[in-house]
C-alpha cells in the first residue's frame, strides 16, 4: 500500500494498511500508526483515580484503579503520600504521576509529585517537586514527557507549564507559558499534541471557552487552538491519539457555577472548536477522567452531592455515557486520573 495519501485527505482520517494489517491516521500530512495496545504485566490497560475529597474538607490518600476491558467496581491500588486533592495527574506506559494539589482540611496548595508503577499495586513514593506550590492544575503526557500547567496558590492564578521526563521523575522544569493566568482546565494529548481546554481565569465566576496547545516534544508557549462550545471549568479530558473529549464541569451564570452534563469533542490533529458530542449520565463536576484507545471514562465528582460512579464513553461512537461500575468511596475534587494506554501513548 502507498503511503502517499489521496487528495484532500483529511486530517484525522482512519485506514487499514492492508499491507501491514494495522490502523493508521492521518495527520501533518502523513500517516502515522495507531497503538492498539499497551503491555502490563496484568495483560490489560488500567485507569487509576486518586480520590481527593471524600468528606468535607478532608481530603484522601487512596488511589484506586479498575482494569478497562472489563466492567465492574474498582478495586484499591495504594496510596499517595500524603492526603490531597485538586492536583494534576499523567502517566506513561509504566510509571503514573499525581502532582500539586491542595492539602487536606484547609487551602494550601503543595508541590510534590508523587509515583507509582502502573502494572503493580502499591504505595506512592515522592518523585520530585513541581516548580512551585500549586492546586487546581491540569496535567497531561505523550510517552516521554509530563506536563503540569496552570493552578493557582495565595498568589493567584499562574500561566506557568512545567514538565518532567517520566522514566526519571525528579523536579518540574520550565516549558513555557500558558496564553494567561487559567485554573481548572480539562487537558488531553496525542503522541506529539497537548491540549488544555477552558478554566477560571478570574473571579467569581470568570471562565473562558478558549483552547489552547503545546507541541510536547519542544519547548515553548501554548498557541491557540479553539473554542468550547460554551465557557467552562473543572472539566476533565482525555483521548485517544485521535479525538479529545471534555466532560463535565461548570459553565457561569453571572456570578456563580452551573453543572453541566456536556461531553465535547476535538480532532486533536486539526485545530478547530469543540463540538458537542455526548452527555454524562448526570450533570457532574469535578470528576478525572482516564482512556485507552477505544473508551474514556469519567469517576467521581458531584452531582449535587459526592458520587461513586465510572462512566465511560467510546471514543468511535457519540451518544450519552454509560455505566462502568463504582469507586469503593465516593469522592469529588479528585486528587486525578491517569492510564497506560491514552492517547499520548
Amino acid at each position: 500500500m502507498s503511503n502517499k495519501p489521496p487528495i484532500e485527505v483529511p486530517q484525522g482520517a482512519i485506514r487499514l494498511n492492508t499491507d501491514s494489517q494495522k490502523l493508521e491516521f492521518y495527520a501533518q500530512d502523513q500517516w502515522f500508526e495507531m497503538a492498539t495496545d499497551v503491555p502490563t504485566l496484568d495483560g490489560g490497560v488500567r485507569a487509576l483515580f486518586a480520590l481527593g475529597r471524600v468528606s468535607a474538607p478532608n481530603f484522601s490518600n487512596i488511589i484506586e484503579f479498575v482494569t478497562t476491558a472489563t466492567n465492574g467496581n474498582s478495586s484499591d491500588f495504594g496510596d499517595l503520600t500524603d492526603p490531597r486533592g485538586m492536583g494534576g495527574a499523567f502517566a506513561s506506559n509504566v510509571f503514573g504521576y499525581f502532582q500539586g494539589g491542595q492539602s487536606s482540611g484547609g487551602t494550601s496548595p503543595i508541590n510534590r509529585s508523587d509515583r507509582v508503577t502502573i502494572a503493580s499495586t502499591g504505595n506512592a513514593i515522592d518523585s520530585g517537586n513541581l516548580e512551585g506550590h500549586y492546586m487546581a492544575t491540569v496535567g497531561l503526557s505523550n510517552s516521554t514527557r509530563g506536563i503540569d500547567a496552570g493552578g493557582t496558590n495565595p498568589n493567584g492564578k499562574k500561566n506557568r507549564i512545567g514538565y518532567i521526563t517520566m522514566s526519571s521523575g525528579g523536579n518540574f522544569v520550565d516549558f513555557g507559558d500558558l496564553l494567561g493566568t487559567n485554573m481548572a482546565q480539562g487537558g488531553m494529548a496525542s503522541p506529539t499534541r497537548g491540549i488544555m481546554t477552558g478554566g477560571r481565569v478570574s473571579d467569581p465566576a470568570g471562565f473562558t471557552n478558549v483552547m489552547q496547545f503545546i507541541t510536547i516534544g519542544t519547548l515553548g508557549n501554548a498557541q491557540d487552538f479553539g473554542d468550547l462550545t460554551v465557557a467552562q471549568a473543572y472539566q476533565t479530558g482525555c483521548s485517544n491519539p485521535i479525538r479529545g473529549v471534555l466532560s463535565g464541569g461548570y459553565s457561569p451564570s453571572p456570578s456563580s457555577y452551573t453543572t453541566t452534563s456536556l461531553i465535547e469533542s476535538v480532532q486533536i490533529a486539526t485545530l478547530g472548536n469543540a463540538m458537542d458530542y455526548a452527555d454524562l449520565v448526570a450533570a457532574t463536576n469535578t470528576m478525572r477522567a482516564a482512556s485507552t484507545p477505544t473508551r474514556g471514562f469519567f469517576a467521581g465528582g458531584n452531582t449535587g452531592s459526592q458520587t461513586n460512579t465510572i462512566q465511560f464513553i467510546s471514543f468511535q461512537t457519540s451518544g450519552t455515557a454509560s455505566d462502568f461500575g463504582d469507586l469503593q468511596n465516593t469522592a469529588d475534587e479528585l486528587q486525578g486520573g491517569c492510564s497506560n494506554g491514552h492517547g499520548g501513548l
